[in-house]
């Protein structure tokens, strides 16, 4: 049986999800620095694990 979940997003969930544009969270993928992204064809996806990733390797210890 098949469930609703969703293994890849575009750029519009993401951004939504980080409170950014699309075009900002564009800029760091057209560069290759972050996040990690899958291509199927022209298109562009994230993983909900890579931008758990994402979110972790930017976040700074308390007091910073």
């Amino acid at each position: 049986m098949m469930t609703n979940l969703k293994l890849q997003y575009d750029y519009q969930g993401p951004a939504a999800m980080l409170s950014l544009t699309p075009a900002a969270l564009r800029d760091p993928v057209y560069e290759g620095s972050d996040p990690a992204t899958v291509r199927i064809g022209r298109r562009t996806f994230f993983g909900r694990k890579d931008l758990e990733d994402f979110v972790d390797r930017h976040r700074e210890p308390p007091g910073c």
